[in-house]
């Protein structure tokens, strides 16, 4: 049996993103320590049909992580920083607040990985070597950047 262990999807770093006209404001519980595995959802179905494709590579009760890289706060805002060229203020949210402001499961696996780190740190690297071409947070946000008022 082969379980897959997805990380955060970049997708929902969307509900604490909000843009304006001259900065760019990062809503986040204030974890700045935590190095979250991240990765474009759509890349779910390209490394777990890999896995599909090539069996024999893959052990009986083998962990797949789905990352694409492990960012902290600093590093998103810095990524949207140099995209933008505009100033990305962290706004740093106290754990009650985000629970009341963001979705409670977002804010929770926030809280873990903060408290107890990664699982692994070498994530990204595993799930490149099945699937190398992992989209990445700077791909994905010049992306959705274009249909977004940044």
């Amino acid at each position: 049996m082969i379980f897959i262990r997805v990380g955060f999807y970049y997708q929902s770093l969307l509900t604490f993103f909000v843009p304006n006209a001259a900065t760019a404001e990062f809503r986040y519980p204030s974890f700045l320590s935590a190095r979250i595995p991240f990765y474009d959802v759509r890349d779910t179905g390209k490394v777990v049909c890999e896995c599909f494709l090539h069996p024999e590579r893959f052990h009986r009760e083998q962990v797949i992580p789905i990352a694409a890289e492990q960012l902290t706060i600093e590093e998103i805002c810095a990524i949207i920083q140099a995209e933008t060229d505009k100033d990305v203020k962290f706004v740093p949210l106290t754990y009650d607040e985000a629970l009341r402001k963001l979705h409670r499961y977002i804010v929770k696996v926030m809280r873990w990985h903060h408290d107890f780190g990664s699982i692994d740190e070498q994530q990204a690297e595993k799930t490149k070597e099945i699937y190398p071409n992992m989209n990445t947070f700077a791909a994905w946000f010049r992306e959705i950047a274009r249909s977004m008022e940044w």
